[in-house]
């Protein structure tokens, strides 16, 4: 019994601090929301699977990870974090039902000329084809307990990101993947940039 308990305590001790560790780096995370800065994206997704770390345990699903080489770039780290954890969360959810063993999430990082991408896979439910012309829209959902906000947030969230968000699925119960896009150079950064620089001039002259 003593065991027992002594076990349970050392795991609940675990779990807080693992729920501190989330609630600190939220919190970092929050401070900078809005500000753009320059960031290696693959750390990014590392934070947003930490964030549902617990959760992708709980369920026994396989994490696969396939960074590409990117360079940092210019971002909203806070804004991609949230799209990248809401997306997480919903594959998790997507692969409620896999037997023992199945249940897989892949995410993938690349670059591609002007463009970064990170790709979100899961082996779960899936999309039937034609819903997914309106998977974004305000309001739709195909969970029973969904509200349809979560990835109409998403992509509205990588538009303002100057970037996209788009859905694939070859069917039911053939998974999903969603893949965002978001530009090397962010055209706004460019603009303040040049905007400063260009104030810098005036006041020099």
């Amino acid at each position: 019994e003593q065991a027992s308990v002594l076990s349970e305590l050392t795991s609940l001790t675990q779990n807080i601090d693992h729920i501190k560790q989330i609630i600190s780096r939220q919190q970092s995370y929050a401070t900078s929301a809005g500000i753009f800065e320059r960031v290696q994206l693959n750390d990014v997704v590392e934070d947003a699977l930490r964030i549902d770390a617990n959760a992708i345990q709980r369920h026994g699903i396989a994490v696969r990870k396939e960074f590409g080489e990117i360079e940092p770039i210019e971002m909203d780290r806070q804004k991609v974090l949230q799209i990248l954890v809401n997306l997480i969360k919903n594959a998790r959810q997507a692969m409620a039902a896999c037997a023992d063993g199945s249940a897989r999430l892949t995410m993938r990082t690349s670059m591609t000329g002007a463009v970064v991408r990170v790709e979100v896979s899961d082996a779960g439910v899936g999309i039937p084809t034609d819903l997914l012309a309106n998977i974004f829209s305000y309001g739709f959902t195909t969970k029973k307990d969904g509200h349809g906000f979560g990835l109409h947030y998403c992509a509205i969230a990588a538009r303002e990101l100057d970037g996209s968000l788009r859905a694939h699925s070859d069917g039911v119960n053939k998974g999903a993947t969603f893949t965002l896009e978001l530009p090397r150079n962010n055209q706004r950064v460019t603009g303040r940039q040049s905007a400063a620089s260009e104030c810098a001039v005036r006041e020099v002259v």
